[in-house]
């Protein structure tokens, strides 16, 4: 049992692992039960989400950028962190990133429904506002790294909440999908995960790295771990020679600001390449009522005036009026 400051008294749970039978595929039933593992947990291992194909790929795309790739600093030293990697691989943007397991993951814990609220005198509307990427990465664990200090991805935001016996719907600022690239192990510094922890009071003392209700993420390559924000996680030390990689896809609330600026981070060309439902999880879109226009229209009629589909500041198909 873990008593958590005072506030209660919970059981650690495991971290629940669920078997995709088919790569790139994932039933409604099956993407429920992620949902509750994540919910039960904070975190959830999904084996078999990509193909070794997939996987190659992606490594073959990255390997050139990874010897000027920088670290975040604070005890990442040994870390190198390939940033803005929706340019750097189609294959992650257009196929991984595609995977309906993420997708329903991102829009069960991320999607807002606002309203009725008045929008003006006797006027009532309600939006849905739709989740959107933070940032995409590829974490390289070099060897002799030292694990990483224990964090919750919402630190960003400052997202303190209290504890809370069973999970709430609303509690995360945002979600990540960490897919393994090499095997990743306790020996070469494999996520260290604290099941339960999404639950906790964020004023709670933060435990060591060695504590001993923290749970290695063992994947092999082309796993998942999908992760609340709330969680605590770090990665391990890697006692090893070889490095070892992973992908890292953060996902966030569609009217919070994003960590890295996708409208920077990627050449506009490369990103009119990118099919409509990426350039709209990028945050090319008008969440409505009016946020994110340019010259009050949809920023996709200036960078792919051609998509068809376009949102508009007050668009009455974007908003449902009462």
């Amino acid at each position: 049992m873990t008593k958590i400051d005072g506030d209660g008294v919970l059981p650690t749970p495991p971290l629940p692992e669920i078997h995709l039978s088919k790569h790139n595929h994932a039933d409604s039933e099956t993407i429920s039960r992620i949902i509750e593992a994540m919910k039960l947990s904070g975190a959830c291992i999904v084996r078999n989400m990509f193909s070794s194909a997939s996987v190659q790929q992606v490594q073959k795309d990255i390997k050139s950028h990874i010897a000027a790739a920088g670290n975040y600093g604070d005890g990442t030293e040994s870390t190198s962190v390939v940033t803005a990697l929706l340019s750097k691989s189609d294959e992650y943007a257009t196929h991984m990133l595609h995977h309906p397991a993420f997708h329903g993951v991102i829009n069960h814990f991320l999607t807002e429904n606002i309203g009725p609220c008045q929008v003006t005198r006797g006027q009532q509307a309600s939006v849905t506002i739709p989740p959107q990427i933070d940032s995409t990465v590829a974490a390289v664990v070099h060897p002799g790294g030292e694990p990483h200090n224990l964090h919750r991805d919402d630190v960003d935001r400052f997202n303190v909440q209290p504890f809370v016996p069973k999970y709430e719907m609303g509690r995360d600022t945002n979600v990540a999908m960490l897919t393994a690239l090499d095997a990743t192990t306790r020996a070469n510094g494999a996520t260290r995960v604290l099941p339960g922890s999404h639950l906790w009071d964020y004023n709670t003392l933060m435990p060591l790295p060695d504590d001993e209700r923290l749970v290695d993420a063992i994947l092999n390559p082309g796993d998942s771990l999908l992760l609340l924000g709330c969680t605590l996680h770090g990665a391990g030390a890697n006692t090893t020679d070889a490095s070892r990689a992973i992908t890292a896809c953060f996902v966030t609330r569609g009217r919070l600001r994003q960590m890295e600026n996708q409208y920077l981070a990627h050449d506009l060309d490369k990103v009119r390449q990118f099919p409509l439902w990426l350039k709209r999880l990028m945050g090319f879109s008008v969440i409505a009522p009016a946020c994110g226009w340019i010259d009050k229209t949809d920023p996709l009629r200036k960078i792919d005036p051609h998509a068809g589909e376009f949102i508009d500041i007050w668009d009455p198909s974007a908003m449902k009026f009462h």
